[in-house]
């Protein structure tokens, strides 16, 4: 099944053909025959799929000779015509299809191939009646709705004018005009004020929303449809004619009898992006025909229902602000205007979250967790505000610090002053008669906001004994034997000889054994009695004290593991990157070991998912690091998968796999952030990579998290382009990277609708400001041998930033018993978890007025305005009439005006662009629709 998975189909009929023979008692005898079965059909399958039509026909006509019965010989049939359809030999693929239908009549293939000769005639031929005689005989089957569906599209009329993008001033404006069973359409033109319709319904045109019926056009003209058929879908182009390099905006309407389709036609160079969060709106004004930001531009914004805000782009085309109404806003909309330019664009803020970004913290920690009454107390911490989107310090700013007993009584209070680095401290005594429990410390900020900690009040004596177990290691493999010690000493380290002491592995029965003269019991535990990979706890116990201690061994029936990994998940086609292998035992320590990299190619067939081998690498890690390095280079776009494989003292077969992404030329993703490291330190400079496959435009590329918190402007050349950022405790703790590129690039295959002009791409970037503390101790005089009661300690703390760089810090220090710490831990959260602060949400929108395009459906004309239409023409048909009966013999017509020729009228017209002379609304001759 591996080799049919690879497509290797030859490979997988030999190894299931040799298993039949030689195994033809086996229980699996009858589902291998099944498999050779499926895979020859697979075969033909898989080589029409792959546009191999000649082999795939010759596959697909020796199974049908071998297995007449099988159930896929009338699929085969059916794919018959489907290749013949494909080499568009339209004549044969009929016929293949009616031996179908008249061979097995009543069946799902049976019905598909008469649905398919009907389309094949509509579609290929233009043989429309014959056509829907052939939908008609598809009404019986299974097919029923799709064949209804046709004849009702090819008998009835239709009319549909799109707008497939906006247009540039150095463009001519053309529509898309499909029409069906209509001779001839009235072309009505409307100029819009974009400004003045979104002051009054506070959002860009909504064609559905403008009776444009009830208003005189400002441009009219009769379009008739050359060469045409009944039953047959025409395309036409028609031309708008703005004058020049004339902005606007207008609405365009073509109306039959009793049909119409309404769009509008934007005629603008300015295009903008908006970005909007729950808080924050960000719009960037571009110029697509010179590719320049668009400065001065008048913006509007709105939530739909009222208007928000308005204003300008700054030099760099950019405008930025905070609303607080977006919060409960379902909507945002942006109008931009200069000159005749302009572009809306509306994003929708239903499910869009009200981003989580930085809270206000503080941090309250004493030198003990825990106290006697009477005890002196040294407490510190720190208050932290956030601003701009990052922490803040108060220096001189005024807080309360209070103590609270066990019973919830004010003990004591003082108000402390903040340092440079927003710190505090404090030292007192609590009181002789402080009741045992937990004791609140509370410091209130002036603000008001309040943070705190606890310390316990216990009347505790420090452990006279102790109880230590001593193993060489903490790993062990199965089989082997844990040998270790167990001693029972005082606290200050003298012996306790001849104690009893139980002790046990995991859930084996206890053991018993009294210490020597040293206290010490000596062990040997086997471990063959455990079957698996896990932790076991190894448990002693001196009754006598009533003492426990416990260490955890973990047992192991691997001899290392393998780590693979590649400095990001997607590369280019053709790039050189690198692999890095590491190999550790079980216990972490590095080992050296030989290993084989083998690289697959992820293949679908027939919806299964399968790998093929393309390369095999041998590789070696050191022995001293455990880490081996190898390059690699890829040409072919795909999915893969890096796999290592190796084999184990025990040879337990050891293996690692990660997986990656191919770009190469026919990745539809255009654009794409590749960064080699996601995570970095406040002072670094990040640098990534933009990869752009377009022609060269301009990037915008904003860094933000609940808010922009910075932005650059990109020229952006097609391939690599190298994008530095400095790393600064703004970003912290983390942001997101995104790059997003507008453009008038047409998709390669020249399909309209799948264009794609707003282009984005991103990359979450986790930024880490640690504070490195180095502390050290001698004693004092440099003297050599442990330390003795009384005596001074020097101490050198060095505080520097993760690069290594010295910083000025503010540093607490404490010392204390190890007994207490082990008895009463620390409580609260670790300093650096606060001072790192929670994950920045990323919750924010991203639209471009660039996405514009409109395809109306047909819709019936309103009767009223249908039937004043109608009193209207009836009239001038009777005042024609009677001017016509008064007409001196020889008179001439007045020559027509109109859409400027739109329609192929004879006499000059105005046109919508003005001209005496407009050109020819039909630019491309009508075609039929594919």
């Amino acid at each position: 099944r591996s080799y049919q998975a690879q497509s290797r189909f030859d490979d997988a009929l030999a190894v299931w053909r040799r298993f039949l023979v030689e195994h033809p008692a086996d229980e699996r005898w009858s589902g291998v025959q099944q498999a050779v079965i499926d895979t020859e059909y697979l075969e033909g399958i898989e080589q029409r799929r792959q546009g191999r039509l000649a082999e795939a026909g010759k596959s697909l006509a020796e199974f049908l000779a071998h297995h007449p019965l099988d159930h896929r010989c009338r699929e085969i049939l059916f794919l018959f015509g489907e290749m013949l359809h494909t080499e568009e030999k339209f004549d044969e693929a009929i016929a293949a299809w009616a031996r179908l239908v008249s061979k097995h009549p009543g069946t799902p293939e049976a019905d598909r191939g008469q649905l398919r000769i009907a389309e094949t005639l509509e579609q290929d031929l233009g043989k429309f009646e014959e056509a829907l005689d052939a939908y008609r005989k598809a009404e019986q089957g299974s097919k029923a709705a799709d064949a209804r569906q046709a004849i009702a599209r090819l008998s009835e009329k239709h009319v549909s004018l799109a707008t497939e993008h906006v247009f540039r001033t150095n463009q001519p404006v053309r529509l898309r005009l499909a029409t069906r069973n209509i001779e001839s359409v009235t072309i009505r033109a409307y100029h819009i004020d974009m400004e003045t319709y979104f002051r009054k319904m506070f959002g860009p045109p909504g064609i559905e929303r403008l009776d444009v019926g009830l208003i005189d056009p400002d441009k009219t003209s009769e379009l008739s449809i050359a060469g045409y058929r009944a039953h047959q879908e025409f395309q036409t182009i028609v031309e708008t004619p703005f004058e020049g390099d004339q902005a606007g905006v207008m609405a365009v309407t073509a109306s039959s009898d009793h049909l119409e389709s309404t769009t509008l036609a934007i005629r603008s160079d300015l295009d903008v992006i908006v970005k909007c969060s729950r808080g924050e709106v960000f719009v960037f004004a571009e110029n697509l025909r010179t590719g320049k930001p668009w400065p001065g531009a008048r913006l509007l914004i709105s939530d739909g229902r009222e208007m928000l805000a308005e204003a300008e782009t700054g030099p760099d085309g950019v405008f930025c602000t905070k609303l607080r109404q977006l919060a409960q806003a379902e909507t945002v909309c942006v109008l931009a205007l200069s000159g005749g330019h302009a572009a809306s664009n509306a994003i929708g803020l239903a499910g869009l979250r009200i981003a989580k970004g930085l809270d206000h913290a503080g941090y309250l920690q004493t030198d003990r967790p825990a106290y006697r009454a009477g005890d002196p107390v040294q407490a510190c911490g720190w208050i932290r505000r956030v601003a701009t989107g990052g922490y803040a310090v108060d220096e001189g700013k005024q807080c309360r610090l209070e103590l609270y007993d066990a019973r919830r009584r004010l003990v004591r209070q003082k108000r402390l002053t903040l340092g440079r680095f927003g710190t505090f401290h404090d030292a007192f005594t609590l009181p002789a008669s402080c009741p045992e429990g937990q004791c609140r410390l509370v410091v209130h900020d002036h603000h008001g906001r309040s943070y705190d900690s606890t310390l316990r009040v216990h009347a505790y004596r420090p452990a006279l004994v102790r109880l230590v177990i001593d193993c060489p290691r903490s790993v062990y493999y199965r089989g082997e034997t844990i040998e270790g010690t167990i001693r029972a000493e005082t606290c200050y380290g003298a012996p306790l000889a001849g104690r009893q002491v139980r002790y046990m592995l995991g859930d084996d029965l206890p053991r018993t054994a009294r210490t020597d003269e040293r206290g010490v019991v000596r062990f040997s535990l086997p471990t063959r009695q455990f079957h698996e990979t896990q932790r076991v706890a190894l448990k002693a116990e001196l009754p006598q004290r009533n003492l426990q201690a416990s260490v955890d061994i973990q047992l192991a029936k691997q001899g290392y593991t393998i780590r693979l990994s590649t400095a990001r998940t997607v590369f280019l086609a053709g790039e050189l990157f690198e692999i890095r292998a590491e190999t550790f035992t079980p216990e972490g320590k590095p080992v050296g070991e030989k290993l084989a990299l083998k690289v697959f190619e992820r293949t679908t067939v027939a919806g299964i998912e399968g790998q093929r081998l393309v390369r095999t690498i041998d590789l070696a890690t050191d022995q001293a690091s455990g880490v081996g390095r190898t390059s690699l280079a890829l040409e072919a776009g795909g999915r893969y998968v890096l796999r290592a494989e190796g084999t184990d003292p025990f040879d337990h077969p050891v293996s690692a796999q990660t997986e990656l992404e191919i770009s190469a030329d026919e990745d539809p993703t255009r654009l794409r952030v590749l960064a080699d490291r996601l995570t970095w330190q406040v002072g670094e400079t990040a640098d990534v990579i933009i990869h752009w496959r377009g022609r060269p435009a301009l990037g915008l590329i904003t860094f933000q998290a609940a808010r922009i918190l910075g932005y650059r402007l990109v020229e952006l050349r097609s391939g690599p382009n190298p994008l530095s950022i400095p790393v600064t405790a703004q970003l912290a703790s983390n942001f997101e990277l995104a790059v997003a590129v507008i453009t008038d690039e047409a998709h390669p295959k020249g399909d309209l609708r799948a264009t794609r002009r707003l282009h984005q791409a991103s990359a979450l970037l986790a930024v880490e400001r640690e504070l490195v503390i180095d502390l050290a101790w001698k004693r004092a005089g440099g003297a050599e041998g442990p330390i003795r009661p009384g005596e001074q300690l020097e101490l050198t703390v060095k505080t520097t930033d993760p690069l290594g760089k010295p910083v000025s810090a503010e540093v607490c220090l404490a010392m204390l018993e190890q007994s207490v710490r082990e008895r009463f831990p620390l409580p609260g959260a670790h300093p650096a978890d606060l001072f790192r602060g929670v994950s920045r949400d990323t919750e924010m929108r991203t639209g471009s007025s660039i996405t514009f395009s409109y395809h109306p459906e047909s819709a019936a004309v309103d009767p009223q305005i249908l039937s004043e239409r109608q009193r209207i023409e009836t009239r001038r048909a009777e005042e024609e009439s009677r001017q016509s009966a008064v007409a001196k013999p020889g008179g001439t017509a007045a020559a027509g005006g109109g859409f400027g020729g739109l329609g192929g009228m004879d006499g000059p017209g105005s046109g919508i662009a003005g001209g005496s002379e407009g050109p020819p609304a039909v630019v491309d001759p009508p075609q039929q629709a594919p």
